[in-house]
């Protein structure tokens, strides 16, 4: 385990121990499981940066792609915020 891929580790079990027991103890299932999303998205881009797969897009791909998304929202909703 080198560069990236050790520190997603130790977050990864600092989490479980401070707050995964106490949601899964409580079953707040939506916290839970959206944490292990974001920490499953983290461990893949982890992963692909760590070991130069270059196989997920990249985060500026991510944004021009949801670029026209973003935009109509923000026409939809009159909001300012490209502007």
């Amino acid at each position: 385990m080198k560069g990236i891929m050790a520190p997603l580790f130790i977050f990864t079990f600092i989490f479980v121990v401070a707050e995964g027991r106490n949601l899964f103890k409580n079953q707040q299932w939506k916290e839970l499981v959206l944490t292990s999303v974001m920490l499953l998205i983290a461990w893949l881009y982890g992963a692909d940066i760590n070991y130069n797969l270059y196989i997920l897009p990249t985060i500026n791909d991510l944004l021009q792609g949801l670029a026209p998304f973003f935009n109509k929202m923000a026409a939809f909703f009159r909001l300012d915020v490209w502007e």
